[in-house]
């Protein structure tokens, strides 16, 4: 068996994990998924999170089966992945974290729980994690509120077209300490065919990917959920910012303006009238509810062992929309950025750049 080997990440001091295991690509992948944390010489730090890729783990006999896949103890939680029956293991100590995944659990699932994990230790060192896109243009921070799937990422790449000079600071989670500074976090993106990437951003084989992604998702008989499916599990290829020098800043900074993102869709709902006076609640709102999804991973175990560890990684919706009021300081513009669907009239994201 090939040398472990471990990498080690750090957000802006804030949060330090590190990554261990024998497999080169599986680290490669760590390292490109999480790289806005830089890797860093950490020698004697104390590690919020440490996670293990192990070739077996197994589930403890006097675990209690909460759910379909979740088994917990009162301070460890295993995880069963329903694609591949592997396995990943939680285990809470009172001032750190440690996680262990079978060889082959899947990576996408992985990391979804890993970034959640981050965004709720946080919480814990007074750092609110919005749901939200960040981008600085000549010292100007904008950050850009909106519901899934409503055009965040596609806003701040669309600026980034316009001008290559903008700095994406976050995609997505947007990391603010309790002083209302930015804290600058990126994560790998899925490379879907209408985002406005940079072509010196793609490598000759992702571009060959997006053409791929962009035939079948144009498919006329085949079922637009089938089609996301296939194009995110086996196509879409995915790309870090940080990779193409974004983000790069362990400088926290202040935010300028908060935007409701808002688009002209044919069919108008509620979650498209957001409006300026409104943005402070709604982040809140969204930014629970990305949190409380695997959130409820922790209540489970809690919910059978009450003084488990676990409990600290609860968040109740109140103290988080206070801390969100906190963070978001009366100094920043709260206003609203109207956009065409196909993004054709960008004039609203020009007066950004």
């Amino acid at each position: 068996m090939s040398q472990e080997i471990t990498i080690e990440f750090s957000l802006s001091t804030f949060l330090n994990w590190r990554v261990i295991s024998n497999n080169k690509n599986w680290l490669d992948q760590n390292i490109q998924e999480f790289r806005s944390s830089h890797q860093d010489s950490l020698g004697g730090a104390v590690y919020d999170i440490s996670v293990e890729q192990v070739e077996k783990i197994n589930i403890n006999k006097n675990a209690v089966n909460v759910s379909e896949a979740i088994y917990c103890l009162s301070n460890s939680i295993y995880i069963k992945d329903k694609y591949t029956d592997k396995k990943m293991h939680f285990q809470a100590g009172k001032d750190d974290y440690k996680l262990e995944l079978e060889q082959g659990f899947t990576f996408h699932y992985y990391a979804a729980l890993l970034d959640a994990f981050i965004k709720i230790i946080a919480f814990q060192k007074d750092i609110i994690t919005l749901h939200a896109s960040a981008i600085q243009k000549e010292n100007k921070v904008s950050v850009f509120g909106a519901w899934r799937r409503m055009g965040k990422t596609t806003a701040i790449l669309n600026i980034l077209a316009q001008d290559i000079t903008a700095q994406v600071l976050a995609d997505d989670a947007v990391m603010i300490t309790a002083q209302g500074q930015l804290i600058p976090y990126l994560r790998g993106i899925d490379l879907y065919p209408y985002l406005p990437i940079p072509k010196s951003y793609l490598s000759k084989k992702n571009k060959l990917k997006r053409r791929l992604a962009k035939g079948i998702n144009g498919l006329p008989l085949l079922p637009k959920v089938l089609s996301n499916k296939i194009l995110k599990r086996f196509l879409l290829p995915r790309l870090n910012l940080a990779t193409q020098g974004h983000g790069i800043s362990t400088e926290s900074t202040g935010v300028d303006s908060f935007y409701a993102l808002k688009k002209h869709l044919k069919t108008k709902t509620q979650k498209n009238e957001i409006t300026a006076s409104e943005l402070k609640n709604f982040i809140g709102r969204s930014s629970y509810f990305e949190i409380i999804e695997y959130q409820a991973i922790f209540e489970m175990a809690c919910s059978v062992y009450p003084e488990s560890e676990f409990s600290k990684l609860i968040i109740d919706y109140k103290t988080f929309q206070d801390k969100v009021n906190h963070v978001i300081s009366s100094d920043c513009e709260m206003l609203e950025l109207n956009i065409a669907k196909d993004y054709s009239d960008i004039k609203d994201l020009k007066s950004i750049i």
